[in-house]
């Protein structure tokens, strides 16, 4: 077995024996995610949610899982509810921003994500987030900052949520390098 199916081996054994422990179900559902099980983790995050309503850890997984799932709106209430308990909590602004703009909010979008990068300037996510937002917009130098922010974030490992946000920004920024006519 391969680290990450044993680190996914050792979760569901501790589920199994405490269903209620949320490092379980946090490394559990990061497994499933990594593998590209969102609709296994988004499962299991909803019956933790069931259990733990207003645990924003929680909410967040669950929000990125109905994102990714191609449904924005419930994204939406999952991060407003986090931003209820926790206004200024940038991953929770990430999560609404990208939802926003999947739902082709893009102004509300790009002031929301601002103010995740404002909040949290370490955080890569945000970046590369408002990064695709530029890119959708066409507005090329914009995005090539925002995605050269999140890498440079991601390489010193400075509080950057999500390696996946290293790997998307740097195709990304290849896209916009190009319509800039700049050279990685």
């Amino acid at each position: 077995l391969g680290r990450r199916a044993e680190a996914e081996r050792d979760y569901a054994h501790a589920l199994a024996l405490c269903p209620s422990w949320l490092a379980a179900v946090l490394g559990q559902m990061a497994c499933l995610q990594e593998t590209g099980r969102d609709r296994e983790a988004g499962d299991l995050c909803e019956q933790a949610v069931r259990d733990r309503p207003e645990e924003p850890r929680l909410l967040l997984i669950l929000g990125e899982c109905r994102r990714r799932a191609g449904r924005p709106q419930e994204a939406l209430v999952l991060a407003d509810r986090i931003l209820a308990l926790e206004p200024d909590r940038s991953d929770a602004l990430c999560l609404k921003g990208a939802a926003l703009y999947q739902a082709g909010k893009v102004d509300e979008a790009e002031q929301v994500l601002k103010r995740a990068v404002g909040l949290e300037p370490a955080n890569a996510s945000a970046h590369t987030e408002l990064g695709r937002l530029y890119c959708g917009a066409r507005r090329w130098s914009d995005a090539v900052a925002e995605l050269q922010a999140a890498i440079a974030l991601d390489a010193k490992g400075a509080g950057g949520r999500g390696k996946g946000a290293s790997m998307d920004a740097k195709a990304l920024l290849e896209v916009a390098m190009e319509r800039t006519g700049r050279t990685g």
